[in-house]
């Protein structure tokens, strides 16, 4: 574990490395790398010394301002960062994301923690005294090397900090392989080094086995009480800070991610059929009809009485449609062509039944804000290959708002952001 430094010896060892090593240094990374801290603890340091020293000493991920003007302008986005691409090894690249992702949270914590303070001390009636007085930041993560690089390097920075830090995956899933790379697993592994660091909400799912239409229809009820049972998107609702990756699926199958999980659940003749183009946090969607497990939930599987108490036993409940009208609304989601069967629904049920995830579309339809409570800040995190930039320019576009933006930030490439201008730019001409 690092050792600790005060500003004032981080100061004194920085000024030190400057005289012993002038002018061979020529990046924040370099002091970070010397004295063994984030570079995010040089970049607040320096920014200090702005104010009585004529030094500046750029960080070693070099951003494109022009991009990032543009992006703000486009999509209405509160913070944006856009490093140049670099001849770097990927996970390089990853890390260098991650950090800038951090960088980017650590500056903004006072102003999120002093925003939910001051919507908790609004609604006296829901306030508990204690929380007020215990200082705390909420964070949701995906997985994905971007997101865990951001949390990983956002805890790093704050592990010697007196805020109590608690960190909720967006995502509980059946999967061998893809469990293993869980917010769950990673997370878990800094609890021992980081006391301040609580990982909450962990849920592991079922084995699931759909044969026949009985079993499906018995699947998907329980499905759907555990979810509110667990109140999942409520609870990720209530974070200060969500952090969100992006992924490409169409060809790009069986590598990581959501495709790997697919793959694993035998389950990527389906992703083809419906035209799932990428996904979010695990929230896979198409063009046509957004995300697909909002859709799902309240279309192909939608109950009959949509206001029936979710804790009566899921036994009783029936759904609207019977099994020839559920394949006919998966036939509208379907690509023109594809032929859609009964096999065809029981794997959309196994694949909405083995994944519990954030679905953005609650941020749409929440009142959270009309009632004057603050959201989380979302930050969307897609660097690397440019095959992130068309389901990141569906979700920067789909979420764009005039007044109150529900992206709030985005960290990327150059690469990613250019395709997504070029692209937004095609669609507009």
């Amino acid at each position: 574990m690092k050792k600790h430094k005060t500003k004032l010896q981080l100061d004194s060892e920085i000024a030190k490395l400057i005289v012993k090593y002038w002018p061979e240094f020529k990046s924040q990374q370099f002091l970070a790398d010397k004295l063994q801290v984030s570079q995010s603890q040089i970049s607040r340091c320096l920014k200090m010394w702005d104010k009585h020293y004529p030094i500046k000493i750029e960080t070693a991920e070099a951003r494109d301002y022009g991009l990032e003007d543009e992006l703000k302008s486009l999509y209405n986005l509160e913070k944006v960062i856009v490093l140049k691409n670099k001849d770097v090894h990927l996970n390089t690249y990853y890390k260098q994301i991650g950090m800038q992702a951090a960088d980017l949270l650590t500056g903004i914590i006072p102003e999120i923690i002093d925003k939910r303070e001051r919507g908790q001390a609004a609604d006296s009636a829901e306030t508990d005294i204690d929380t007020l007085q215990k200082p705390s930041l909420r964070i949701a993560g995906s997985d994905g090397n971007n997101v865990l690089s951001c949390i990983t390097h956002l805890t790093n920075d704050l592990i010697n900090t007196d805020l109590q830090i608690e960190v909720m995956p967006t995502i509980a899933l059946r999967s061998k392989r893809l469990i293993e790379l869980s917010p769950v697993h990673s997370m878990s592994q800094l609890l021992n080094m980081k006391p301040n660091v609580t990982v909450n909400n962990l849920y592991q799912l079922p084995e699931i086995e759909i044969d026949n239409f009985d079993q499906m229809t018995h699947l998907v009820k329980q499905r759907i009480v555990t979810d509110h049972r667990l109140k999942f998107n409520y609870n990720i609702c209530k974070n200060d800070i969500v952090v969100l990756g992006v992924e490409n699926v169409k060809g790009r199958l069986f590598t990581k991610g959501f495709p790997l999980f697919v793959e694993d659940m035998g389950l990527s003749d389906i992703i083809r059929k419906l035209d799932i183009r990428g996904e979010l946090s695990f929230s896979p969607f198409n063009p046509r009809h957004g995300f697909l497990f909002h859709y799902l939930r309240n279309k192909v599987f939608a109950i009959k009485n949509q206001d029936s108490c979710m804790d009566e036993a899921y036994e009783e409940w029936e759904f609207k449609y019977s099994m020839d009208d559920q394949v006919d609304l998966l036939r509208k989601i379907a690509v023109m062509g594809k032929s859609i069967d009964i096999k065809d629904l029981f794997s959309v049920a196994r694949l909405y039944c083995s994944i519990f995830t954030l679905n953005i579309c609650e941020f749409e339809q929440s009142d959270i804000k009309a009632k004057g409570k603050p959201k989380p800040f979302i930050l969307i995190v897609a660097g690397g290959a440019s095959q992130r930039a068309e389901p990141l320019r569906y979700i920067l576009g789909r979420f764009k708002r005039k007044d109150g933006n529900i992206i709030d930030g985005l960290v990327t490439s150059s690469f990613v952001a250019k395709k997504v201008i070029e692209s937004y730019n095609k669609n507009t001409d």
